[in-house]
């Protein structure tokens, strides 16, 4: 029996009670049995259903660090801004420029730092490294035009971040502003149910909004994904 929207999720605050309620709008209960084409389309749904209108002051342009596609925002009025490497969520099978859009324009605004979104290529068509290799890339080649570099993300996001800083640290590399990078919600350390084998194929993570990173962080909602304890994995 389906439970009532108005019974569920009763000990959250109600705004974000109300956000995964709508959310749930854009997943059937059996999502996790569609194929990825049409999992990948919910969630581009569900992302859209909560995107925001960038703020007036903020520009973008789009452009690609050899194949790998990308956005810069930009404030109007800042004048030698920062700029923050954005790494969107999503499972590492979902997301990409638009499902984040309004993340990095926010953030842009209210930080009055430049951004940069990619679009890594996701699994499991395009398995580990592939994304790693990527977020690399890109980050080394904004080194060579920016003096102050941030790295961040939110999820998957925000586990590619980290990975690269500690590659960084170790190749003895040009780091980060500050030696920190932006996580919000970061994968770092997997449950103990997890196969390892399916972090390196992504082909039997069943997806779903909790495990994915949710687009209610322009809710300001930090809702706690299974995968989002804080970054105290081994080695860091």
């Amino acid at each position: 029996m389906t439970q009532p929207p108005q019974e569920k999720y009763p000990d959250l605050e109600p705004g974000i009670r109300a956000f995964m309620i709508a959310g749930e709008r854009f997943y059937p209960p059996d999502a996790v049995n569609f194929t990825l084409a049409e999992q990948r389309a919910f969630y581009d749904r569900y992302a859209a259903h909560f995107r925001k209108p960038r703020p007036s002051g903020v520009s973008t342009s789009d452009f690609a660090t050899g194949s790998i596609p990308c956005r810069l925002y930009q404030k109007a009025g800042t004048v030698n801004p920062p700029i923050l490497l954005y790494l969107h969520g999503g499972g590492y099978v979902l997301g990409g420029l638009e499902s984040h859009d309004d993340i990095c324009a926010e953030i842009c605004d209210g930080a009055a730092v430049d951004v940069v979104s990619i679009h890594y290529r996701l699994a499991p068509e395009h398995p580990f490294p592939a994304a790693f290799e990527e977020t690399l890339a890109v980050y080394r080649n904004l080194t060579g035009q920016y003096r102050r570099l941030l790295i961040g993300g939110d999820s998957a996001g925000g586990n590619l971040a980290a990975a690269a800083c500690l590659k960084l640290r170790d190749e003895g590399a040009i780091m980060p502003a500050g030696h920190c990078a932006k996580r919000i919600s970061p994968a770092c350390r997997l449950p103990s149910w997890l196969p390892p084998a399916s972090i390196l194929s992504m082909t039997t993570v069943p997806i779903t909004p909790a495990t994915c990173s949710p687009p209610g962080l322009r809710q300001r909602c930090a809702t706690n994904h299974s995968w989002s304890i804080a970054f105290s994995g081994p080695g860091t």
